[in-house]
């Protein structure tokens, strides 16, 4: 509609976001609003200064021009999301965008490659609840499962933020792909705190419920998910299903 294209990719690197902003392409990263806290945000990088050590955004709630030490940024606040960025080029850029993403244009490459960084994160600091974390969600991207699981796990024991799964029910997913689906619903719970307009939340507590033979709860649970996001495909799908 506006002439534009975007592709959401992981395991960014600041040389990666510097490289795509000095040849004109805006990047949508996201982050913590702030270091070290549990509340998602995003921000529009549009430059960068070496000689300060930071990354210049633009920031809906901070305001224009916010500037981001890389150090504190990638590791407090853009490490909770696998460094994900998402680049917005006009489509004579493409071929552009593709050869500064490079390999991890490819998906399976791309999670692969985050399994590998956060892996040698995690065996460098057995308590990186992050790298834990980032692991699980590559390895479910990835289809294999009882790997997610154990990253997952271990991430939970070292102690996630309140709000994670608001913003990644991967491990609810994982659960429920495993057919164990007391544990996704137990998660489910705590995606929901506070926050019972998770549309995508209520359709994994519908797929549990399934999962145990509770048709009636899985078809509140897959109703209360469209209610809240009419277009909500997988909903839609799975409701028709039952």
């Amino acid at each position: 509609k506006y002439g534009v294209e975007s592709r959401v990719r992981l395991n960014g690197t600041p040389d990666k976001l510097k490289t795509l902003v000095a040849n004109g392409v805006y990047v949508i990263l996201e982050n913590w609003l702030h270091p070290n806290e549990d509340i998602g945000h995003a921000i529009l990088l549009r430059g960068y200064d070496d000689t300060k050590g930071v990354l210049v955004a633009d920031d809906s709630y901070l305001g224009v021009g916010k500037e981001f030490p890389y150090e504190e940024f990638v590791n407090a606040q853009w490490k909770p999301f696998n460094w994900e960025y998402m680049p917005v080029y006009a489509p004579d850029k493409e071929e552009l965008v593709r050869a500064i993403v490079g390999e991890e244009w490819d998906d399976r490459r791309m999670f692969e490659n985050a399994v590998a960084r956060n892996r040698e994160l995690a065996s460098g600091n057995e308590n990186d609840m992050h790298a834990w974390f980032n692991l699980g969600t590559s390895y479910f991207a990835l289809s294999e499962y009882e790997q997610a699981k154990t990253a997952f796990e271990k991430a939970k024991a070292i102690g996630w933020p309140k709000r994670m799964l608001w913003y990644h029910i991967q491990p609810i997913q994982t659960y429920n792909a495993l057919g164990e689906y007391a544990k996704a619903l137990d998660l489910v719970k705590e995606a929901l705190w506070f926050n019972d307009s998770f549309a995508e939340a209520h359709l994994e507590a519908a797929i549990a419920h399934k999962g145990m033979g509770n048709i009636q709860f899985a078809k509140f649970e897959a109703q209360k998910a469209l209610e809240l996001a009419p277009a909500l495909k997988k909903a839609q799908d799975f409701l028709a299903s039952l």
